[in-house]
C-alpha cells in the first residue's frame, strides 16, 4: 500500500467460516410414527343417537341384542369397556355427515360419552377414507365436559369432529390409579372447533403417582376456536403428581389457530412438567414437537416447555426436539400487536405465592433440570418477547439448570437467554441457577425498523434495550451463571445491538419486591465467531451511536462482582467490516467491581479504552 492509503475493507467472512443464517442449515431427518387403523374386530355404529337400550355387557351381546334402534356410539364404547379386546368402532355409510349430540335430557341419566377404559379401541369417524371427519360429536352443556376421555392404553381416535366441549380430548390414568403404564395412544385427524379450554390434554391427573404414559402420538389434527377459547391447543401437564413419566411423545403436523387473547396464559402447545405444590420427581423423556403450524392471538405463545412451575421441584425434561414449527400471529397487519413469545423454555418458573399469595412458608421451585433440547429450523413471526426465550429460573427459585441446549437454523425476531431473573412476588433472591453448554448457530434474526428517536440513548439504555441475541447471567438476581455458550454463523439484522452479552444487570425493584441487586453472576467461556451482523446499532437514530454490533458488559447498573470470563470474539462481519466487540466492565450508576477477561480477539474494533485495564489487553 502507498503511504497514507487505507487498507481494503473486508466484505465477507473468511471461507473457513462457511455460510451464515437459517438457509445454511439442514435439520436432521425425523421419524413420525405411522397411524395404524386396521387393527381389531369391527363394531359398526348404525344410529346417531346416544340411546343405551342394547345389551352392553360384551361386544358379542351388543351385536346380538342392539336394541330397537341399532348400535349407538355410547353403546359401542360401553361394550368395549366391559369386554376388553382389540376393537374398531366405525360408522355405517348412511351416517356420513351426521352429528351426535352428547347431551340429551338429564332424565335419561346420560352425561356424555363413557371414557375409553378397556384399551385397544379405535374410533374411526372417517367413513369415506379421505382423511377428513364424517362424524361430528357436539354438546350444548356448559362446564367441565370432555368430548372423549382416554383412560387406557392402545386406543386410537381418528377422523372425528368435536365441537363445543370444555376439553376436546382428555388423556389420563383412571382416578385413584397408582403406578402402571398407559401406552400406544394415537390422536389423529381430528377437527376441534369452539373448544372452551384445552383442545387435547395429556394429564395423568392429580391422583395417580408413579405412573407412565408412553408412546403418545398427536398428529394431523386441526384445532381452532374463537375469542372465548380454547386457552391451549395441546397441553401436556404433570401437576400435583409425584414420580410420573411422560415418554416418547410425538406432536406433529397439527394446525392450531387460537384467537383467544389471554397473553402469557394462552398458547399453541404447552408442556409443564411438575406444576404446583407437591409436584416432584416427574419427568418427560424423548419428546418430538415437529412441523406444527400455530397461529395465536397477540400476547400468546407458540410453544412452551417448562419444568418446575409454581413450586414444583426436582422435575426433569430430558431429550426434546422442537423442529420445523411455524408460529405466527393471526393478524398479520402492520398494526397488530406482537407474540408473547414464539418458543419458550422455562425452569423454576414461579413459586407458590404466584397462585397462593397467603401461603406460608412459601414453597419454591428448586433442583429442576431441562437438558438435551434441540430447537431447530423453526419460523417465528414478529415477537415482542423474543422469538425464542430460555430462562433457568425466576421468582426466588434456586439451583435450576438448562443444559445442552441447541438453537440452530431458526428464523425469528430475537433470542434471549437468562440464567436467573426476578419476577412475581417472592421473599428471597433467585440464585444458583445455570444455563450450560448452549449452542446458538446458523439462525436468521431480524426485526422491524424502530421508530425515530429524537435523541441518542445513554450507554446503559442502549445495552438494556437488548439485541438480536441477548444473553444475561443474572437479571436483578445474584449468583447465577451461563457456562459455555457458542454463538456462531448467525445472520443478525437489527437496529439494536446484534449480539449482547451481560454478566449481571441490576434493575429497580417493584414496591412488593425486596432489593436484589445483580451481584456475582458469571458468563464463562462465551465464544462469538463467524457471525454476520448486518448493521450497526442505531436504535432508531439516523447515524450509529458508537456501540459496536457485538457488545460485552460485565455489570450493568446495580451490579457488583460480576464476571465475563475468557470471552472469544473472532471472525465476525459487522456492517460489512471484520471487527470485534465493544467491551464494558462497569456501565451505569451502581456498577462497580465487575470484570472481563479475553481469550482471543481476532480483529480490531470498538474496544472501549475505559475497560482495557480490566481486560488485561490493550485496545487496538
Amino acid at each position: 500500500l502507498a503511504i497514507g492509503a487505507l487498507p481494503a475493507l473486508a466484505y465477507q467472512l473468511p471461507a473457513s467460516c462457511g455460510a451464515v443464517g437459517a438457509a445454511s442449515y439442514t435439520p436432521p431427518a425425523m421419524t413420525i410414527p405411522a397411524v395404524v387403523l386396521n387393527r381389531g374386530t369391527v363394531i359398526t355404529v348404525t344410529n346417531a343417537t346416544v340411546a343405551i337400550n342394547g345389551d352392553t355387557s360384551s361386544v358379542a351381546a351388543l351385536v346380538a341384542n342392539p336394541g330397537p334402534d341399532g348400535i349407538s356410539l355410547p353403546e359401542a364404547v360401553r361394550a368395549t369397556n366391559n369386554d376388553p379386546g382389540t376393537w374398531i368402532i366405525q360408522f355405517a355409510p348412511s351416517l356420513k355427515g351426521s352429528t351426535i349430540h352428547l347431551d340429551p335430557a338429564p332424565s335419561m341419566g346420560f352425561l356424555g360419552l363413557d371414557g375409553l377404559a378397556g384399551g385397544n379401541v379405535t374410533i374411526n369417524g372417517d367413513i369415506d377414507g379421505d382423511g377428513q371427519p364424517d362424524i361430528t360429536l357436539t354438546t350444548s352443556q356448559s362446564g367441565n365436559t370432555e368430548g372423549i376421555a382416554v383412560g387406557s392404553g392402545g386406543n386410537t381416535l381418528y377422523g372425528l369432529a368435536l365441537q363445543n366441549f370444555f376439553y376436546g380430548v382428555w388423556i389420563s390414568a383412571p382416578p385413584g390409579a397408582t403406578g402402571g403404564t398407559l401406552s400406544n395412544i394415537t390422536i389423529s385427524n381430528l377437527v376441534l372447533t369452539d373448544i372452551q379450554f384445552i383442545g387435547i390434554a395429556v394429564n395423568p391427573g392429580g391422583a395417580p403417582n408413579q405412573s407412565t404414559l408412553d408412546h403418545v402420538l398427536i398428529t394431523g389434527n386441526t384445532i381452532s376456536g374463537n375469542v372465548a377459547g380454547p386457552r391451549l391447543g395441546i397441553d401436556l401437564e404433570l401437576g400435583g403428581t409425584t414420580g410420573v413419566t411422560l415418554q416418547h411423545i410425538t406432536i406433529a403436523n397439527n394446525n392450531i389457530v387460537l384467537p383467544r387473547p389471554d397473553g402469557a396464559a394462552s398458547g399453541g402447545i404447552a408442556m409443564n412438567i411438575g406444576a404446583g405444590i407437591g409436584s416432584t420427581n416427574n419427568q418427560a423423556l424423548d419428546t418430538l414437537i415437529a412441523n406444527n403450524a400455530i397461529s395465536v392471538a397477540p400476547g400468546s405463545f407458540g410453544v412452551r416447555i417448562a419444568a418446575g412451575v409454581g413450586s414444583g421441584s426436582a422435575n426433569l425434561i430430558d431429550g426434546m426436539q422442537v423442529i420445523g414449527n411455524q408460529v405466527a400471529l393471526i393478524d398479520q397487519t402492520a398494526s397488530a400487536n406482537e407474540l408473547g413469545g414464539g418458543i419458550n423454555v422455562a425452569v423454576g418458573d414461579g413459586a407458590s405465592d404466584d397462585k397462593y399469595p397467603s401461603l406460608r412458608p412459601i414453597q419454591y421451585s428448586e433442583d429442576n433440570i431441562v437438558r438435551n433440547i434441540a430447537i431447530l429450523s423453526n419460523t417465528i413471526g414478529e415477537s415482542g418477547n423474543f422469538g425464542i426465550n430460555a430462562a433457568a429460573a425466576c421468582c426466588g427459585n434456586g439451583n435450576n439448570t438448562i443444559d445442552n441446549l441447541s438453537i440452530v437454523g431458526n428464523t425469528m425476531t430475537g433470542l434471549e437467554l437468562i440464567g436467573g431473573s426476578s419476577g412475581g412476588y417472592y421473599s428471597r433472591p433467585s440464585t444458583g441457577n445455570m444455563l450450560s453448554n448452549v449452542l446458538v448457530q446458523a439462525n436468521t434474526i431480524h426485526s422491524s425498523p424502530l421508530p425515530p428517536s429524537p435523541f441518542p440513548p445513554t450507554l446503559e439504555q442502549e445495552i438494556s434495550e437488548g439485541g438480536g441475541i441477548f444473553v444475561i447471567a443474572g437479571l436483578a438476581e445474584p449468583g447465577n451463571s451461563v457456562n459455555g455458550i457458542s454463538i456462531a454463523n448467525n445472520d443478525v439484522n437489527t437496529q439494536l445491538i446484534g449480539i449482547n452479552i451481560v454478566g449481571g444487570w441490576g434493575v429497580t425493584q417493584g414496591p412488593a419486591n425486596p432489593p436484589s441487586p445483580a451481584n456475582s453472576n458469571v458468563v464463562a467461556h462465551p465464544q462469538i465467531f463467524c457471525n454476520q451482523i448486518d448493521q450497526l446499532p442505531t436504535n432508531g437514530l439516523a447515524t450509529p451511536s458508537g456501540v459496536n454490533g457485538i457488545t460485552v458488559t460485565a455489570g450493568l447498573e446495580a451490579a457488583t462482582g460480576n464476571q465475563v470470563l475468557q470471552v472469544r470474539v473472532e471472525n465476525n462481519l459487522i456492517a460489512g467490516v471484520l471487527g470485534d466487540a465493544s467491551f464494558f466492565a462497569n456501565v451505569g450508576d451502581g456498577a462497580s467491581g465487575n470484570s472481563i477477561s479475553v481469550s482471543k480477539i481476532s480483529a480490531p474494533g470498538s474496544c472501549d479504552p475505559r475497560i482495557s485495564p480490566m481486560l488485561g489487553t490493550t485496545c487496538r
